[in-house]
């Protein structure tokens, strides 16, 4: 009985850390709105603004069709209202896509640290790489009506290969919307050393497989 009660405070625990809060707009999609064209020599950067509910972001995708030669890198940066702010929260190696029509690029950020309640944009550009580019083709982004998701909308900006006017100069905004997109926010708790209430279940569970281990002895 306590090596089962072990076993289920340990399940407890591991449930609470891997809790989070996903954004996810692509089941709003209605397969066929998009944005375009991304790309060389177009606009270099496309970007949705999120706001975070949680103090990790720990991965986020868009939907996309981008041909198999145009090379990319997906970052994450604070938002100030215009602009991305701030050093880089994540950055992504040089990635490309199938070329085989939409699908989801995701990116795993390794849990990167964010606060709670503040916005934040997540973009896919080819301005490292603008001259990697050229004649590469272009691309589309999957989008969706802006009442899929209240705390944000896409962005956009022809910065061609100057990647430092991400940070110094106001991105554009067509009109209110969302890219298909997913963002999942946690608390951090896997980081956390457990509750005090948990190590003493823990230890009585420990202690009570000893006993039970001593009287099977005897």
């Amino acid at each position: 009985m306590i090596r089962k009660t072990l076993v289920s405070a340990a399940l407890f625990a591991s449930a609470a850390a891997a809790s989070a809060a996903v954004v996810d707009t692509t089941a709003a999609w209605n397969g066929s709105d998009a944005l375009q064209p991304f790309g060389s020599p177009n606009t270099s950067t496309y970007g949705q603004v999120v706001k975070a509910s949680g103090s990790q972001l720990d991965s986020f995708s868009f939907i996309v069709d981008l041909p198999d030669t145009l090379q990319f890198k997906a970052y994450a940066y604070a938002w100030d209202g215009v602009k991305a702010t701030g050093p880089a929260l994540f950055t992504s190696g040089v990635t490309s896509d199938n070329g085989s029509g939409f699908n989801s690029v995701a990116f795993s950020t390794g849990g990167a640290a964010v606060t709670n309640g503040q916005d934040y944009v997540l973009f896919l550009s080819i301005s490292e790489l603008y001259a990697a580019n050229n004649g590469a083709g272009t691309g589309v982004f999957a989008s969706v009506d802006a009442a899929s998701y209240a705390d944000g909308d896409f962005y956009w900006f022809n910065d061609g290969g100057n990647f430092a006017a991400l940070t110094s100069q106001n991105w554009e905004k067509w009109f209110p919307g969302d890219f298909a997109f997913t963002a999942t926010f946690t608390d951090g708790a896997d980081n956390r050393v457990p509750e005090p209430g948990l190590l003493a279940l823990l230890g009585i569970g420990a202690l009570g497989l000893a006993a039970s281990k001593r009287r099977k002895a005897a």
